[in-house]
């Protein structure tokens, strides 16, 4: 037979997993910061259930099969992990409720809501479902490059068809989610009619906003790599709809003091000067470079496909 717990309206901290505690429990918060630990790391545990409450808490669950769990107010954190044993097993439901929450999951086969508030949801990649719900969400594989069963392949997101592609014949499914963050391997990112923000991150990436103001970042050099034969590739950015890409995450002058911004020098070759940025003709799309340390050659490159030329005003610099 389950117990149920009560937090008080402090800081708590409770951990299960002991012999004694080694049963389906509910836990009721009363508010505070609390820290709750759910379940063994073994084949034991399961079908608890959480009501967090008010308060920026965190929740740490070890077995996928059958929780249920609502973190409430405030912007939690809730990092979920063990997979079910079996295909058959149940998987869990996080309600996130109001906030801006973060939830990091390995798990196989759950379901977590984000209600209110501009939500990050950060997989592995196997079998959920995400649902965003109100505010700005996102989707982050970033995650997946620490994995050892996942870490060596990339992922397809489409927002607009609600999936992710993660391997052979295995989805997992989204609604109401806005952003979407890479792997370090080569993904495609596809957007939806919603203004998305699409991050390739490392990889040879394939970017596509569809409808809406979208902003395609590139936050580091290793995210768009100069190589021989490849490159991230922007698949329509639209000018009349807003679309940006978003270069402030790359410091434009190595070994200068602060983060600094491009200078756009158009279709002009670089003249060995720091902080250039440019755009050539390459097949049918732009070839975009940039300098960062004065040699005169490119040590990070894109191409866009949509515009005829690109101006400084298409970039956040």
């Amino acid at each position: 037979m389950g117990r149920v717990i009560r937090l008080t309206s402090g800081a708590d901290a409770f951990v299960q997993g002991l012999a004694a505690e080694n049963i389906e429990i509910t836990v009721n918060s009363f508010g505070g910061n609390d820290t709750i630990q759910l379940n063994r790391t073994d084949d034991l545990g399961g079908g608890n259930v959480i009501n967090a409450g008010a308060g920026a808490d965190a929740v740490i669950n070890l077995k996928e099969f059958g929780n249920v769990i609502r973190l409430g107010g405030g912007n939690d954190t809730y990092l979920g992990r063990g997979f079910s044993s079996f295909a058959s097993d149940p998987g869990d439901q996080v309600f996130a409720g109001a906030g801006n929450d973060l939830i990091a999951v390995e798990t196989f086969q759950s379901i977590y809501r984000g209600e209110e508030g501009d939500d990050r949801f950060v997989s592995v990649g196997w079998q959920n479902t995400f649902i965003g719900g109100l505010g700005s969400d996102t989707i982050s594989y970033a995650a997946r490059d620490d994995d050892f069963t996942q870490g060596n392949t990339g992922v397809a997101v489409n927002l607009s068809q609600g999936f992710t592609q993660t391997g052979a014949n295995r989805r997992e499914f989204l609604f109401s989610i806005e952003n979407a963050i890479g792997s370090g391997n080569d993904d495609t990112l596809i957007g939806n009619a919603q203004a998305n923000r699409l991050v390739g991150a490392g990889g040879f990436d394939t970017l596509r906003g569809n409808g809406g103001a979208d902003v395609f970042v590139f936050a580091k050099l290793s995210d768009c790599a100069v190589a021989a034969d490849a490159f991230d590739l922007i698949e329509d950015f639209r000018r009349a709809q807003g679309d940006k890409i978003h270069l402030r995450g790359i410091d434009a002058r190595t070994g200068v003091s602060g983060d600094q911004a491009f200078d756009f020098i158009g279709e002009a070759a670089f003249d060995n000067v720091k902080g250039q940025l440019r755009f050539e003709t390459f097949a049918d799309a732009l070839l975009v470079q940039g300098d960062v340390n004065g040699d005169g050659r490119a040590d990070f490159q894109f191409a866009v496909v949509g515009p005829a030329v690109l101006r400084a005003a298409d970039f956040l610099l």
